[in-house]
């Protein structure tokens, strides 16, 4: 099974790791019309099965890139980014009684009450309310210009585009082998690794704990001239409660095996973000 992660596709494409979805489509779509222009017209075969591998890859690393794993990567680069400016907006919401999440009429709506109640204020004969009410007009001046300017718009598009990553998050449908591969470098990474020798084979265990749950991999690997009967196996468990059982014959097919257990649930999304964090660290 291939080890190809996020940073390997975006490497591909020569994009930065922090690269956005939009740069990320315009890179994809760019290159595979260039190899699939080669795959046509390309005068030497084996130029024209380079192409045509390289448009495989291009699918994977789309899937990768673009599907649920790709955008929870990203929602973890920019949460890890919060700058002073999300700060200053979300005082701003607090001082309106708005949620982080509010919108751009809700926002209008609570400035338009708080001027009204503070502008009949900023008019008493109490020389201490009218004092304390013109303080509060500044700061709902400046609230406006901070959460309804250009930069207050793009927070809240941000914070949209979040939400919905977070919802189809949540949905996540992924396969069995995108799983695998996510425990496999969990516990390539974090795991604890133990290995024995039987004759001419090699038994390898890779075990770690996630969130309540209990995952391994386990390899039988034989030596060259046996390499057909090579074979990976990854578990995971809740308690006795097997949920996820994957079997692959590695000497024949690295890159796909056979799903005997799939019970789906939140763990699924735990070990996906498990992967995703340990990519950007």
């Amino acid at each position: 099974m291939g080890l190809d992660s996020y940073d390997d596709y975006l490497h591909l494409l020569s994009l930065p790791s922090n690269a956005l979805e939009e740069d990320i489509k315009v890179s994809l779509n760019k290159t595979q019309r260039e190899y699939s222009r080669k795959a046509n017209v390309a005068g030497k075969l084996e130029e024209r099965q380079k192409a045509e591998q390289m448009l495989k890859t291009l699918d994977k690393a789309r899937k990768i890139l673009l599907g649920p794993e790709g955008k929870l990567r990203r929602s973890k680069f920019s949460t890890a980014e919060t700058s002073n400016k999300d700060t200053e907006y979300d005082n701003f919401l607090r001082f309106l009684k708005l949620t982080p999440n509010a919108s751009e009429k809700d926002i209008q709506n609570a400035i338009k009450e708080k001027e009204r109640v503070f502008t009949d204020q900023a008019v008493s004969q109490k020389i201490e309310l009218r004092h304390q009410a013109e303080t509060i007009l500044e700061e709902i001046k400046t609230a406006y210009k901070v959460l309804m300017g250009s930069e207050g718009r793009e927070i809240r598009k941000q914070r949209a585009e979040k939400k919905t990553t977070n919802e189809e998050i949540e949905n996540i449908q992924i396969d069995s082998d995108s799983i695998a591969q996510a425990i496999e470098i969990i516990a390539l990474k974090r795991g604890r690794k133990t290995q024995n020798r039987e004759g001419t084979v090699l038994f390898k265990r890779s075990s770690f704990f996630l969130k309540g749950i209990d995952c391994f991999i386990e390899e039988i690997i034989h030596k060259k001239y046996e390499a057909t009967k090579d074979i990976k196996l990854c578990v995971a468990k809740k308690g006795d409660l097997v949920l996820f059982e994957w079997e692959c014959n590695t000497g024949r097919n690295p890159d796909s095996g056979v799903d005997r257990i799939f019970i789906k649930g939140q763990w699924v999304n735990d070990i996906i973000e498990g992967k995703v964090e340990i990519e950007i660290q």
